[in-house]
């Protein structure tokens, strides 16, 4: 069931029918108890956040990465984790001269 659920939401992300795609994962997830599903509407929810925030819609784009965090609890975590790796000062670095 969960194979034919992704397939369907790739197809409709392809020809960009984001939101409804959106809209068969949390019904696909409501359906399984597969966490695949879950990291699928994660991430397609934090898609939109990020489209929104380009658009300039900041409310839009909070509240569609709310509904991805949402959707996976650790989502935030693994973002941070990733931010913090970007963010290191040069003397942490190896070779960064003094």
């Amino acid at each position: 069931m969960d194979e034919g659920y992704r397939y369907a939401v790739y197809l409709m992300q392809q020809v960009g029918r984001h939101r409804e795609a959106i809209e068969l994962l949390r019904s696909g997830r409501r359906l399984s108890k597969d966490g695949r599903l879950g990291a699928l509407l994660a991430g397609a929810c934090w898609h939109q956040a990020k489209s929104a925030y380009r658009a300039g819609r900041l409310w839009a784009s909070v509240s569609w990465g709310l509904q991805a965090c949402q959707a996976q609890a650790v989502l935030p975590l693994r973002l941070l984790r990733r931010r913090r790796t970007w963010s290191q000062p040069e003397i942490d670095r190896p070779g960064a001269s003094s």
